[in-house]
């Protein structure tokens, strides 16, 4: 989750987050909009797996920054052996990616957004939000 501060006339501003849009011709999930993330690979660790999804996702922006805040599973909807297990981090970037646009967070109902990914952006948002003056 790749959150920021816009001022907008009030004491905090508008906290937005980046986004990027799946194709329309993607099988999975065609059109909709996420946060970007990526499986880890066998024996890669945590830092390993944020700056390849830098590399993959959003270049040309460099990763300054990344906190985990959760390890989780998201899908307990399935019902075989095998589970996805979430780790999300909260993530500061330099630069802006390539693909991709910020949303305002109070406007991420208006979007065709991955189901999963509204409670990812919520929990990623928890060190942002906790202590907004440290990530300035």
């Amino acid at each position: 989750v790749i959150p920021r501060w816009v001022p907008d006339g009030t004491l905090r501003g508008s906290l937005e987050v980046w986004l990027t849009q799946r194709s329309a011709d993607e099988p999975a999930f065609p059109g909709m909009w996420h946060g970007p993330g990526t499986y880890f690979l066998p024996g890669e660790s945590d830092e390993e797996t944020a700056l390849r999804l830098v590399g993959n996702e959003l270049r040309p922006a460099r990763l300054v920054k990344f906190e985990q805040v959760i390890s989780i599973n998201l899908r307990h909807d399935l019902r075989f052996r095998a589970s996805t297990r979430s780790v999300i981090f909260c993530c500061w970037l330099d630069g802006i990616p390539a693909e991709g646009r910020w949303w305002r967070v109070d406007r991420l109902g208006e979007l065709n957004l991955i189901d999963s990914h509204h409670e990812i952006i919520a929990l990623g948002l928890a060190p942002f939000l906790w202590d907004p003056q440290r990530f300035y």
